[in-house]
């Protein structure tokens, strides 16, 4: 697997983006598109800071390729720390 990681990860971009891009405004639906991200990136073994640097830390994260505006940044923002309290 971990030589098919960088592909995985570049699918699982793409797809988190379409899927964010999609639900602008609709912060449930913001939410299950995260909450899908997110179990995928538990399924890759991903670990909380390689998740956040997907997020947003870097350039080019998710939410800049999905053109959020900061209203929906931060309903990801304060799933994705619920759900790592929950789950990691």
């Amino acid at each position: 697997m971990p030589e098919q990681l960088p592909t995985a990860l570049t699918e699982l971009t793409q797809l988190t983006v379409e899927s964010l891009s999609a639900v602008r405004g609709d912060k449930k639906q913001l939410e299950n598109a995260m909450l899908s991200f997110l179990e995928k990136c538990k399924e890759l073994n991903l670990n909380i800071e390689q998740i956040e640097n997907m997020l947003g830390v870097n350039e080019q994260s998710i939410m800049d390729l999905a053109q959020l505006n900061e209203s929906d940044e931060e309903v990801l923002i304060d799933f994705f720390e619920d759900w790592a309290e929950s789950s990691f």
